[in-house]
């Protein structure tokens, strides 16, 4: 069996991939970081449409877009693309909070921009009414008005063909008035990448893609899309100074982009210009928009035991405590509906002897889905580790890892796949024990 103690140590991890589209991250003031929150519709509409995508891609994200066209007015697809946008948003300020933790504190900058609950509406209040909005793509393309949670705003602008969600997420987030108002009272700037791309000759930058090995023929674009960019920048430049009257602070918003000529892939040519430059000038470290798939799949095989025996115990204490806990009310819950549906018991029983999802929706003669939304093991795990990393915040070795929300947010996901982990007891995983324990 794999020591509890290990789990919160070991830097390797990876979520199944279906949780980028159905989990929705919001401040956790417990535990004092951002921690995610399944959406039941989000993950039941994944395996009504079979999505069997094996890694986050351009592709994945088109396929859910092409969902939302199909059917306009249906809420899950919309849904699950939120949850993806709430992830790739979690990165972008979990990678601006790493830069300037001693400025910034990450419960503020969770405060602008991680607002979606995930809720299929919203809901509005006035003295003489009150309004509830079903989100799906008709509303987001129709209502323009509605500029929160920022995700509805972020997928209303988004176009594929010229940058993939995360890029766009990321141009978003560090392009949103309050983030950068807060930012700005700290005496951070984030975005100073346009005046040097705009103030870079075509022989410098032609140069610079030559050194970086870039393909002739790209270049070529590369060199069209810098002299649109010049041109477009200067005028933009122009109406700013006079509508703010200030020189600093302009950043592109997606008008601006749309003027953009070839259109095709916009948002990373110009980061690859922008990457390009600053490689040739040799000035500063190599610099790379955050990468997104390294955060989530990014291996160590480094593990660093941080505990001592005792400390090891209560970990292991606490979590069958509070895993015999949150699974019998699961249980308890779920016989109301038993006598019904006798497969509901069996479903239940077969999971506790180790057999797999699929099996057991072939031995009960229904979908895997069914036995996905029936047993909820992904929320239940996500719900254990959490409850047990915040009864271990007082632990010395707790508040050290709170200072650090990265490693934090990696204990608690390799805490929750070790729950689900098959090999702990035998062929049973600690979950399935405990529901094995639960139903004697």
């Amino acid at each position: 069996m794999i020591e509890i103690s290990l789990l919160l140590s070991i830097y390797f991890f990876k979520l199944s991939f279906t949780s980028h589209y159905s989990k929705i991250y919001l401040f956790n003031f417990e535990v004092g970081y951002p921690t995610p929150k399944f959406i039941d519709n989000a993950e039941n509409y994944l395996n009504l449409v079979n999505f069997e995508y094996e890694k986050p891609s351009i592709e994945s994200d088109i396929f859910l877009l092409e969902k939302c066209l199909e059917k306009n007015e249906s809420t899950d697809p919309v849904l699950c693309l939120r949850c993806r946008i709430s992830n790739a948003i979690y990165l972008t300020i979990n990678g601006i909070h790493e830069k300037f933790k001693n400025k910034l504190k990450l419960e503020d900058l969770s405060s602008y921009v991680l607002d979606d609950e995930g809720f299929p509406y919203l809901k509005f209040k006035s003295r003489t009414k009150s309004e509830r909005i079903i989100i799906n793509w008709k509303t987001i393309k129709e209502r323009l008005d509605l500029k929160k949670p920022l995700t509805l705003e972020i997928l209303r602008t988004f176009d594929r063909n010229k940058s993939n969600l995360n890029t766009w997420t990321q141009r978003m987030v560090k392009g949103n008035p309050n983030l950068r108002q807060y930012l700005r009272s700290n005496d951070i700037q984030l975005l100073t990448k346009w005046p040097r791309i705009a103030g870079t000759s075509k022989s410098k930058l032609e140069k610079s893609l030559e050194f970086n090995s870039i393909k002739t023929s790209k270049i070529e674009e590369l060199l069209k899309l810098h002299n649109s960019f010049i041109v477009n920048y200067r005028e933009a430049k122009k109406f700013y100074i006079k509508e703010k009257k200030k020189q600093m602070g302009w950043e592109p918003d997606p008008s601006f982009y749309n003027k953009l000529q070839p259109a095709k892939d916009t948002l990373n040519n110009l980061d690859l210009i922008y990457e390009s430059i600053k490689k040739y000038d040799e000035k500063i470290k190599k610099f790379k928009d955050q990468e997104y798939d390294k955060d989530y799949y990014a291996v160590n095989n480094q593990i660093e035991p941080l505990f001592d025996s005792e400390t090891i115990s209560l970990v292991k204490e606490t979590l069958n405590m509070i895993g015999k806990e949150i699974v019998k009310i699961s249980i308890n819950n779920d016989k109301k509906k038993w006598l019904k549906d006798k497969n509901r018991e069996k479903c239940w029983k077969l999971y506790a002897e180790g057999l797999s999802q699929r099996d057991i929706a072939k031995e009960c003669s229904h979908k895997q889905g069914w036995v996905s939304k029936l047993l909820k093991e992904k929320n239940l795990s996500e719900t254990i580790a959490l409850q047990t990393l915040v009864k271990l915040s007082k632990l010395p070795i707790m508040k050290n890892l709170k200072t650090n929300p990265s490693e934090l947010d990696k204990a608690r996901e390799n805490l929750r796949n070790q729950i689900l982990n098959p090999k702990q007891y035998g062929n049973r995983s600690f979950m399935q024990y405990w529901i094995f324990e639960a139903l004697k």
